[in-house]
């Protein structure tokens, strides 16, 4: 039997902002998503980068794990970021640590919280460590406590301190929300508060005109008169997950991450990554946070995903792209979100270690290789019940002027494994400043298949790469 084939055609592939998908069926994945992606970047318009890292802030003064990192934001535009460890409140001069308030309690497991208030005509940073240390505040030059009062969470609403999850005259009271006087930290325990929540409070934070109130099942609502649920087990295990993102609100729920807008129902946002998901073990751990660019962070641990371990996965949510990526080796045990200027910063505790790291301040992970992967969906050229003979890919892409190569593999319809291209894993040289530059790879003679898959790996230190666009050539077997 002859065997015809059509002219050669070329499809052309140069959207890639749907980030990782993996929860539906490979032939359903849509082109611009990828099976597994690992420390890339889908936030430019047609762009494939490589991902920012992160480099120590500083040098660690101790021993041990810290207990929280914060942001003292004041009026005058003074940014000040925080961190607790051991006994001491310390602040970030821009070079190095300076010691600022002592005395906590250094034998404790709850993580610190921080709120911004503005109370007795004065500008606040308010720090609460559990059932561990009264409440206590700094006002950027000296400090103080609230007599008698611990809280595991708490806000700022309408000029009045709220605080949930309580503890006072010796008694704690997890259900219990106690709100100060107004434009004090003065607690009337006796007549301000309610315990209308009906289990122990996990988080609060102030959004959109209301204090949204958590458990590890319930979501609810104080506009300042009344407490309403919101129908639906929308709670939360981590405090530190609850984040504002481009208006919305996100936390981590055990069965995955919701965003809600103020209004109606959550939206359960997860589901492209529920594999993921499924694979966190301690669910009372994941942290979140922000990058410089509002995208939300979840820091998730150790995980084993597809039969691979990785180590301190953080997961990253682009609310404008409905868009996950995967971030592993970002050991960040909480987040804080510094203005600097124009810009924003972000800052990292370490999950282990009495260390601070800038996110997205480097191309490499303190100075460690990164290694990057990006997989493309499976590839049908919108011809999915027809065999493909193909023959070369086209790679444009931006040179780096670095001495680093970009290796493209491939793999056709269900096989497993993926192949090297013409011998070699330096398949896309990096020298060269050329504004855009097409590389052309060749595939080995009878490269056919209904489907091709492609995927593309580098690692490095200091480099880093910006891909535009993948062009297939291949004709149909008749």
């Amino acid at each position: 039997m002859n065997i015809q084939r059509t002219r050669r055609a070329f499809k052309t592939y140069n959207d890639f902002s749907g980030g990782m998908q993996e929860f539906t069926s490979p032939l359903t994945t849509a082109y611009n998503e990828s099976p597994f992606v690992s420390n890339v970047d889908v936030r430019k318009p047609g762009i494939l980068s490589k991902a920012l890292g992160y480099s120590e802030a500083g040098s660690g003064t101790a021993s041990g794990v810290g207990k929280g990192i914060g942001v003292f934001d004041q009026e005058n535009g003074t940014h000040t970021l925080v961190k607790l460890h051991n006994q001491t409140l310390s602040q970030w001069t821009g070079s190095s640590w300076s010691g600022v308030v002592s005395g906590f309690n250094s034998n404790y497991t709850d993580k610190a919280e921080f709120i911004n208030a503005f109370l007795d005509s004065d500008e606040r940073i308010y720090i609460t460590t559990g059932f561990n240390d009264v409440v206590t505040f700094w006002d950027g030059s000296a400090s103080g406590t609230v007599s008698g009062i611990y809280a595991k969470h708490g806000t700022y609403f309408n000029d009045q301190l709220y605080l949930g999850n309580v503890k006072y005259s010796g008694t704690e009271y997890p259900y219990r929300t106690i709100f100060s006087t107004e434009l004090t930290d003065i607690f009337n325990t006796a007549t301000n508060f309610f315990d209308n929540i009906g289990e122990p409070i996990t988080a609060m934070t102030t959004y959109a005109g209301n204090v949204c109130y958590f458990t590890e099942n319930k979501l609810a609502l104080y506009d300042g008169y009344s407490l309403t649920q919101v129908p639906g087990l929308y709670g939360t295990t981590s405090s530190r997950s609850v984040q504002v993102s481009e208006g919305r609100l996100l936390w981590y729920n055990r069965g995955g991450i919701f965003m809600y807008g103020g209004a109606d129902k959550p939206v359960l946002i997860s589901r492209k990554i529920q594999g993921v998901i499924d694979a966190i073990t301690s669910p009372t751990a994941v942290v979140g946070g922000l990058d410089k660019y509002g995208r939300y962070l979840l820091y998730i641990g150790d995980v084993t995903y597809n039969g691979s371990s990785y180590s301190d996965v953080c997961l990253r949510y682009d609310v404008n792209l409905n868009s996950f990526d995967f971030l592993p080796n970002r050991p960040f045990g909480d987040f804080a979100l510094v203005k600097n200027g124009g810009t924003f910063i972000t800052y990292a505790q370490d999950v282990d270690n009495d260390k601070v790291w800038q996110v997205d301040g480097s191309q490499g992970l303190n100075g460690s290789t990164m290694a990057s992967e990006w997989q493309t969906a499976k590839l049908d050229s919108d011809l999915p019940d027809r065999i493909k003979n193909h023959y070369n890919i086209y790679v444009s892409f931006k040179p780096q002027n670095v001495s680093e190569y970009l290796t493209v593999k491939y793999r056709l319809d269900g096989d497993s494994s993926w192949s090297q291209i013409g011998g070699t894993n330096n398949n896309i040289d990096l020298s060269g400043t050329d504004l855009i530059k097409t590389q052309k790879i060749e595939l080995p003679a009878n490269t056919q298949g209904k489907y091709i898959q492609l995927q593309f790996t580098h690692s490095s230190t200091t480099g880093t790469f910006d891909i535009y666009e993948i062009k297939l050539e291949f004709d149909v077997l008749n």
